[in-house]
């Protein structure tokens, strides 16, 4: 069996978890990579894929590394670099792991990669996922592609910029996450009332256009599950579609309901609440300038489309189902 881990010590965790899936790769003969640097990705990958014959890619990190992997890898397959891609699998070890646990993991790195390599290839489980496919113009004016799992636009993400700039820790999140709602609810305290604010913009889903000008926050995501188990989403997506929440309502209103809409119990049927499975989605802000995907902050032109679709096929290995 072929595999390779690929690692960020800076995610989570870092080397506590690190060091013994180290020790056990040495002892295994797996070949493992740690990348200090995203401009190391690409050619670790390359490597682990074209000379060393990965099959089963280990992604040691949280959402954000898994993010840049998959974003990587279809990039390098699309220029030809790589013939196809490897089987991937989320070892953890990162701050944010949503996509993580919704893969089912709930296993320590180390337990999971010995599982891993005591089942033959053949009885591993599969599951066929297409990430977000998220294309939009950078502030130098050029065209991009990104893929990931969960975007963000408006408040929430630049809640998660607020904490990502203050080291991206469960405890920030955390603080940054209460702190949000408190100035929804109570206006304190200001540094984090004036990120809450509602913003223009023109949303289309599935090419129609919402009844909505300026949102509180749109979330787009191939998971049923966010981060902190919210699981916000009222109708179950087709295999084809990805789900898409879109607020317009002030951060006061929202934060009184978020019990309900954390799990999806109670949408208003308005127009000023769309949450629905969709085949695309599209927004041009007026004034917001950047984005999030999965915890990875990106900046784009003023007043210039995002458009969300699906990208193409990728296999995980989710958690083992128990007997």
């Amino acid at each position: 069996m072929e595999i390779g881990i690929i690692a960020n010590p800076k995610a989570g965790k870092g080397w506590r978890e690190l060091e013994a899936v180290h020790r056990f790769a040495a002892k295994q003969g797996i070949t493992i990579i740690v990348t200090n640097h995203i401009s190391e990705i690409s050619r670790a990958l390359i490597k682990l894929l074209k000379e060393k014959n990965v099959k089963i890619l280990l992604v040691y990190g949280g959402d954000g590394t898994l993010q840049k992997v998959i974003d990587i890898l279809i990039f390098e397959k699309a220029r030809g670099a790589i013939r196809e891609l490897p089987l991937i699998i989320s070892l953890g070890g990162g701050t944010m792991l949503a996509v993580h646990r919704w893969l089912g993991w709930k296993r320590r790195p180390i337990s999971i990669i010995k599982k891993i390599t005591r089942t033959p290839i053949a009885h591993l489980p599969r599951r066929k996922l297409r990430p977000l496919q998220i294309h939009f113009t950078n502030e130098q004016g050029q065209e991009e592609t990104r893929y990931g799992f969960i975007f963000n636009l408006g408040a929430i993400a630049r809640i998660i910029e607020r904490y990502s700039s203050e080291g991206s820790s469960f405890g920030n999140a955390v603080k940054h996450t209460v702190l949000g709602i408190s100035a929804g609810i109570a206006g304190f305290p200001l540094s984090h009332k004036r990120m809450i604010s509602q913003f223009n913009a023109r949303m289309l889903a599935d090419d129609k256009e919402i009844e909505q000008s300026q949102p509180l926050t749109i979330i787009c995501s191939v998971t049923e599950s966010l981060l902190f188990g919210a699981a916000p989403f009222k109708s179950q997506r087709e295999s084809n579609q990805f789900y898409a929440i879109c607020y317009e309502k002030t951060a006061t209103k929202i934060a009184f309901l978020i019990p309900l809409l954390m799990r999806g119990t109670f949408v208003p049927p308005t127009s000023k609440f769309f949450n629905e499975p969709v085949f695309s989605f599209e927004v041009v802000p007026e004034s917001e300038q950047m984005f999030n995907l999965d915890g990875e902050v990106f900046y784009v032109k003023k007043k210039t489309k995002i458009r969300v679709e699906l990208g193409p096929e990728i296999e995980f290995i989710p958690a083992f189902r128990k007997r």
